[in-house]
């Protein structure tokens, strides 16, 4: 096991007793749409990275009830695809819905034990103020991790921090989140690009997205924001691997 102690602020909501609450059947994850929005970032990253390799094991952490996973096996159907989640219901769960494509743990970041080819770590790294330190336990369990997280996003103009009370995402994610890594000499570089949220994954509904595009083309400003993704592809400085990762610079720096 990896030398992570994870540690949450006081006033940080996103505790595992949070995540068992959230998971049970018909709670808050159900209620959020929180399995179609998994899906979706999943398909929107399949859109900007492609792996070179047919078999490789696959750990989906922080998989929720699971549901990027059988986007996984579509694009990848000789991978080995495995999900964790801090919560036994979430586990329990993911088993009952995608036991016959991959296979299901609970965890947290400081028991995961083993190693895999790929990690995907899929809208998690925000809720918590030590991400650079779990993605470096992560990284030592793997040969590329994978994170996507919102994209520069803020609270009141301010960037997110715990501190402003019961908000589950606590920190904001720029292209050089995770540059400290390849100055250490745990990652050899880290690729990204950014993309826009899928509607109903979080990001602008239908409607807002027609709101946006007015705004944009008769006031030329934004009335919605339009709210980012970026996706992160970190190597590990061990494991010589290609880049994987294509960025259509539509959104620049």
């Amino acid at each position: 096991m990896g030398h992570l102690s994870l540690k949450l602020s006081p006033l940080n909501p996103n505790t595992r007793e949070h995540s068992e609450s959230a998971f049970l059947e018909g709670g808050q994850w159900d209620q959020n749409q929180g399995r179609r929005q998994t899906r979706q970032f999943a398909e929107c990253f399949h859109r900007y990275v492609r792996l070179p390799w047919s078999e490789f094991s696959m750990l989906d952490v922080g998989c929720a009830l699971g549901d990027a996973l059988p986007v996984w096996h579509r694009e990848y159907p000789r991978a080995k695809l495995y999900g964790c989640d801090v919560a036994e219901i979430a586990a329990r769960r993911c088993e009952e819905y995608h036991g016959e494509i991959a296979r299901f743990f609970r965890a947290s970041f400081e028991e995961l034990d083993g190693f895999w080819d790929v990690m995907y770590c899929s809208n998690v790294l925000e809720h918590f103020e030590e991400f650079l330190e779990i993605a470096d336990q992560l990284l030592s369990h793997c040969k590329v991790l994978f994170a996507l997280t919102p994209f520069g996003e803020l609270r009141k103009g301010n960037l997110l921090s715990p501190k402003g009370g019961q908000c589950f995402h606590v920190a904001t994610f720029y292209r050089n989140a995770f540059d400290d890594l390849v100055k250490t000499g745990k990652a050899s570089r880290i690729e990204t690009a950014i993309a826009a949220c899928p509607c109903g994954g979080w990001g602008l509904t239908r409607v807002q997205r027609i709101r946006w595009l007015l705004g944009l083309l008769l006031r030329n400003r934004y009335v919605v924001q339009e709210p980012l993704q970026i996706i992160y592809a970190i190597h590990n400085a061990k494991w010589p691997s290609p880049d994987v990762v294509q960025d259509d610079g539509r959104y620049g720096s």
